[in-house]
């Protein structure tokens, strides 16, 4: 089963997607970006970090199942995408992706056509928690302010795309995760 996790920026996505990895031993779907890498990522985790060029390549090669850029406060573009893995990988697996909402509308249809099980997971956290991670993680507080703002843009009205939410404000993933296998398993949380 694949388990779709969405989230405003900072909500804890990568933070339960590396504990189910690492505790769960879940697959992780990793998606592509052209953004630089922060402090403390490599290639692989979280991101595949690829060129522009690469990306295009990506694109024209039909090799994503979904793809969004972003300009961030510098005036920089950069793209974000989903890339096809094995149907059958899929199908056999417990696989963790995060997406946006606009990714997992493109993604469900693929999902569907290929007949691949998926639950979707809404992470929430408050405002000021998100904030508090962005300002500790170093990112500048005009990228802070426009990430904040482009969320609430693109997570209003997703209520139709989501399955389950579970809030993530103490910083403890390991709450999260759990009710996450549990859904996983056919189970309720």
């Amino acid at each position: 089963m694949v388990i779709v996790l969405l989230g405003k920026t900072a909500s804890g996505k990568t933070s339960i997607s590396d504990f189910l990895h690492r505790e769960y031993k879940w697959k992780q779907w990793i998606t592509v970006t052209t953004r630089p890498p922060r402090v403390n990522e490599s290639q692989g985790n979280p991101y595949f970090f690829v060129s522009n060029k690469a990306f295009k390549h990506l694109i024209d090669n039909d090799n994503l199942i979904e793809y969004k850029s972003y300009t961030v406060a510098n005036g920089d573009v950069w793209y974000y995408g989903c890339p096809k893995i094995s149907v059958e990988q899929a199908k056999a697996e417990n696989i963790v992706l995060i997406l946006t909402p606009a990714g997992l509308h493109d993604a469900k249809k693929y999902f569907e056509e290929n007949e691949i099980p998926f639950k979707s997971v809404y992470i929430a956290a408050s405002e000021s928690t998100r904030r508090m991670r962005l300002h500790s993680r170093g990112d500048e507080p005009e990228e802070v302010s426009r990430r904040i703002a482009a969320d609430e843009k693109d997570f209003k009205d997703i209520e139709d795309l989501i399955d389950v939410t579970i809030t993530n404000n103490n910083g403890s993933v390991a709450y999260p995760a759990v009710r996450i296998k549990c859904l996983a398993s056919g189970g309720r949380i």
